[in-house]
C-alpha cells in the first residue's frame, strides 16, 4: 500500500459485531492502482450497515522493491501512456 487517499468513518463497530471489507478496483494505471474498500457491520441477525469507506493506492513492485507495470485486469481497456500496456478508460 502506497497511501490512503480518503478514510471516511460513518458509525462504530461494537463488540459481537463482524466486520465485511468489500473492496474493488476503481483505477488501474501503468505501476499503480486504486482499491475502494467498503466495510460493513453485521450484527448477530445478520443486518449490514455500512461504517467506513476508504480509497486505497497501491504500487506493484517486483521482488526487489521496484514499481513494475500492473498485470492486465478486467477493468482495463485502452492504451496506457506510458508503453503497451492497458490502461482504464
Amino acid at each position: 500500500t502506497a497511501a490512503i487517499d480518503n478514510l471516511q468513518f460513518q458509525a462504530p463497530a461494537y463488540t459481537g459485531d463482524m466486520i465485511v471489507l468489500q473492496g474493488r478496483v476503481t483505477y488501474v494505471g501503468c505501476t499503480s492502482m486504486e482499491v475502494r474498500v467498503d466495510t460493513y457491520r453485521e450484527a448477530l441477525d445478520g443486518t449490514r450497515e455500512l461504517i467506513n469507506i476508504s480509497y486505497i493506492d497501491m504500487v506493484s513492485i517486483n521482488c526487489k522493491g521496484e514499481p513494475i507495470e500492473v498485470p492486465a485486469t478486467e477493468v482495463m481497456r485502452k492504451p496506457c501512456a506510458c508503453n503497451d500496456s492497458m490502461a482504464p478508460m
